[in-house]
């Protein structure tokens, strides 16, 4: 998520810590959320509406950060929502408030790339929640809100190891190839072969005569 959500959420926790959240009743953990919830999806209503009006000042709504606001806000809304008291309780006003945004955020998107985006955005939801589960301690752990790792594990998915040093080419290859390397052994032999006929021909040549023996006679 972005820096400002992992802020908020610490901030959050530190507070709770603060007071004892660990000897707070669960009621009052469930309706601090809710709480949290309203807030932020006000401040997000907050924010798309100051850029519809095209306030001055304000940063322009592009796609990625739609996107952005998207995972964030979907990503918030898993972590401060409580499910037992939805189940209970109904639909509450929190969700269609928050589905009318998930709405206006998707509107922002090209629903091409929106259509290619969301398998992503889902795993990667579901793998932050769990990572973030035991970091933001009272915040997340108030209810099951994620689905057990056996149901969502892929054998195809790689492992969390590092790569072995087999695999990795830590020097690339020089840029020679065989018919290179060949042509240059073939120029070489025919280069020593015509040196040595050279030195036998020139030899030859160069050889002194025999003296002549002169026989008394």
């Amino acid at each position: 998520p972005s820096w400002y959500v992992q802020s908020f959420l610490f901030s959050l926790c530190q507070e709770v810590n603060r007071v004892g959240g660990h000897a707070l009743p669960k009621v009052t953990l469930q309706e601090m959320l809710k709480t949290c919830m309203a807030q932020v999806i006000a401040a997000y209503e907050q924010l798309t509406e100051e850029n519809q009006i095209k306030k001055e000042g304000a940063f322009p709504m592009t796609q990625n950060r739609a996107l952005q606001l998207l995972y964030d806000l979907r990503y918030l809304t898993m972590v401060l929502s409580s499910k037992g008291e939805e189940v209970k309780s109904g639909r509450s006003k929190a969700d269609s408030r928050m589905e009318k945004m998930t709405e206006r955020l998707e509107a922002l998107i090209d629903p091409f790339d929106l259509d290619v985006f969301t398998p992503h955005l889902n795993s990667n939801l579901n793998r932050l929640v769990q990572r973030t589960s035991v970091l933001f301690g009272l915040v997340t752990g108030t209810e099951n809100q994620f689905a057990s790792r056996s149901s969502t594990f892929n054998s195809q998915e790689p492992h969390n190891i590092l790569p072995l040093a087999s695999s990795q080419i830590r020097f690339g290859l020089l840029p020679l190839s065989m018919t290179s390397t060949r042509k240059a052994r073939a120029t070489s032999r025919s280069v020593e072969t015509q040196a040595q006929f050279h030195k036998r021909k020139w030899g030859s040549v160069a050889k002194p005569l025999p003296k002549a023996v002169c026989r008394p006679g």
